[in-house]
């Protein structure tokens, strides 16, 4: 990873994952937010903890956020990105969970 993504990554408010990259964070808690590409939509707003940084990881998708209902404040969760149909992906696992829940 060059300096410029090191950058991006440590100075966004959202959670940054490269495509096919799998990363570790601890589950801090979720909120209902607007979406902002869908106006009077809406998406869920998860908060984690990367790196002892507070980032926000947001999707509309229902399989994420049946799979995040199991998860307790505290909990790790490993989130990958992947590209299926030229569209990005989601990929959760809950501690040592292999079974993953696919955004759709």
């Amino acid at each position: 990873m060059g300096e410029l993504a090191k950058w991006a990554k440590n100075n966004s408010p959202f959670l940054k994952i490269g495509m096919d990259e799998v990363v570790e964070v601890v589950f801090l808690g979720w909120k209902e937010v607007e979406d902002n590409r869908n106006p009077g939509q809406f998406k869920v707003r998860y908060e984690v903890e990367w790196n002892k940084q507070t980032k926000w990881f947001e999707s509309a998708a229902g399989a994420v956020a049946m799979q995040m209902d199991r998860v307790k404040v505290g909990d790790i969760i490993r989130i990958k990105k992947t590209l299926v149909s030229g569209k990005n992906r989601y990929q959760v696992y809950i501690g040592d969970e292999e079974e993953e829940a696919e955004e759709e």
